[in-house]
């Protein structure tokens, strides 16, 4: 695999659990692939549009609810 192809990998987010550096394949730690994998799927997780209907109803929910407290007070 030549390096642009790696880079190129690395961009698109398609890396497993072999990587090349300067010819060598090296195998990554359990430790290493899980986190690279929790952090892929919180990414895909957080990417989805949904995801952001669901942030700004949140929000609004907590402006009305601060809203109603009389936040913030102008005494």
């Amino acid at each position: 695999m030549l390096v642009s192809e790696v880079a190129s990998n690395v961009i698109n987010g398609y890396i497993d659990e072999w990587t090349i550096f300067e010819g060598k394949s090296t195998e990554h730690s359990v430790v290493q692939r899980r986190m690279s994998r929790i952090l892929h799927w919180i990414g895909d997780l957080t990417s989805r549009s949904t995801t952001t209907v669901v942030v700004v109803v949140l929000l609004l929910i907590f402006g009305v609810f601060l809203a109603a407290d009389g936040f913030p007070r102008l005494d």
